[in-house]
């Protein structure tokens, strides 16, 4: 979770490859990277399989920090 909350892409991307479970704590990585405003890492979590259902406020929080590719990939996901 910390390298997510520090939009740290390539050490999220290479802890994934390596095992790291993406739905950790019901999907809590994504909710991290939404309210982050995180574009990047939250299409890579989708990407890998993760599911914003499992976080209830995930969209809101993009919706507040104005990450509008978010809240599109959220949507489309």
């Amino acid at each position: 979770c910390s390298a997510v909350t520090a939009g740290r892409v390539p050490l999220v991307t290479r802890l994934i490859e390596q095992g790291a479970d993406v739905h950790f704590e019901q999907d809590k990585t994504l909710m991290l990277a939404a309210q982050k405003g995180s574009d990047e890492l939250v299409h890579l979590l989708l990407r890998r399989g993760a599911n914003p259902a499992n976080q209830a406020n995930i969209l809101t929080a993009a919706v507040k920090h104005c990450s509008w590719i978010t809240v599109q990939s959220l949507l489309q996901s």
